[in-house]
This record gives C-alpha cells, structure tokens and sequence, in this order.
C-alpha cells in the first residue's frame, strides 16, 4: 500500500511539474512572437483560481443566468481595456473587442489563426459550419458566400436602419412611461440582420406584418446561444441544452 501511494504521489508531483514546464515553455515562445511582430503583452484578468481560471468561468456561467452578460463582459473590458488575456480550464483565452485585431483574426490574416478545434464541437449544431468555427477550405467557401453581405457599401448604407429606428421609436411611448427596451432591441436586431442578409426585412417590430411567432423565435435564439456560451470551455458540457 505503501508503494503504491508513494507511486501515485510521484504521479502526480511529475504531472504538475510536467505541466509547468509546458507553461515555460509556451510562455518563452510566445515572448519570441511578441517581441518578432512588436505586440505589447495583454493585461491579464486576476483569476481567484490562477490553476483553472473556474471563478471567471462561474462568473461568466451566473451572468448568463441573470442575463446581464453584456453587462458582466462590459465591465471587464472597463477593467482591463480592449484585449486581456484569461486562463480557461488551464488554457490562455484572449478576449478582444478591438476592431482592427478582430478583422485580423477573421479576415486578413485567418489563415494564422486556428479557431475550429476550440469553437466547432461547441457551436456546429446551431451555426454550422461557417467563417466564425471553420478554418482552411471550409472558411474560404463560406467566406466567399458570405463577403458580398459584409461588403462596405452595403454596411455603411444606413437607410434601412434609419427607416426601422424610426418604427422603433414610434413604438416607445412619449409620456415618460417605463419601458423593457431589450425585447424592442432583440427585434430590431432581427429585423436589420434580416433586411442586411436577405435583402427584406422581415418587420418583428410590426407583429401584424409576422407571419410567425417573432417572441418565440428569439426566446430559442437566446436559449440556444447560452448552450454555446456554455459548451464552449468543455467538450463534456456538449449535452447541455441551455
């Protein structure tokens, strides 16, 4: 008994130094990127758990639940500015909403971003395959299909916008009464990415012109959206429906 506790103990001591000298290493190489491509290092978010990162993870997980995500990942980018890096589940996670390096990331430099092994096992059954879970040939072709709908011209076209906003603010009462803004807000989401895909709006802010349940429809959006919020940390969670 004695051996084998002693073996075990030997286990795990060589695990967690194996470990560590991984991160030594990882970290060295990264440090060579840097300073090869001038790039500053990203602040780093002060984890209460510095092994797995599982505080920022429960956090992340609650916000959701309270629904003020937004909110929550607001904060943090406050906090630390527009990129800083995270530990998740013993991984380096970068957050950024920094438009020039997301573009990077997305377009003019995708092929040096690997992104499918950590986003398509979580996201497939709700987005597919796509330009956002994808990368080499499968990206290219729907980076082709889609590069028409983000093209300048059509983004910077504002009238269609100006024409829902207008519906929108029509709706919101002028007597100073409360209002709930967010359900407003998801339904002019999915009336400008309608008009901006498919070319027509389908109207959600006008419910007799729907020719199907638009509450409904953005009640599974959302649902299906935090399953990938939350199956995206661990393959294990992939059961996981909401």
């Amino acid at each position: 008994m004695e051996f084998n506790r002693s073996t075990l103990l030997c286990i795990v001591i060589a695990i967690i130094v194996l470990h560590f000298f991984r991160k030594l290493i990882q970290s060295r190489r990264e440090e060579e990127i840097r300073q090869k491509h001038n790039c500053s290092q990203p602040r780093h978010y002060s984890h209460k758990d510095p092994i797995w990162g599982i505080d920022l993870f429960a956090g992340v997980v609650k916000s959701i639940s309270n629904g003020n995500n937004f909110f929550f990942f607001q904060s943090l980018l406050g906090t630390y500015g527009k990129t800083f890096e995270t530990n998740s589940w013993g991984q380096k996670a970068i957050y950024t909403m920094d438009a020039e390096s997301i573009h990077t990331i997305l377009v003019t430099s995708q092929k040096r971003f690997i992104v499918e092994p950590s986003r398509l096992h979580a996201t497939e059954c709700f987005l597919g395959r796509g330009i956002f879970n994808t990368d080499g040939s499968s990206w290219k072709q729907t980076h082709l299909a889609t590069q028409p709908i983000f093209a300048r011209a059509q983004i910077s076209n504002l009238d269609v916008l100006e024409e829902l906003m207008d519906v929108l603010l029509a709706i919101i009462p002028h007597d100073g009464t409360t209002v709930d803004l967010l359900p407003l807000l998801k339904r002019l989401f999915l009336d400008t990415s309608t008009a901006l895909i498919f070319g027509n709006s389908i109207n959600s802010l006008e419910p007799e012109e729907v020719q199907f349940d638009t509450g409904k429809f953005l009640a599974a959006f959302d649902i299906a959206l935090q399953g990938i919020g939350l199956r995206s940390p661990w393959e294990i969670l992939l059961f996981c429906k909401a």
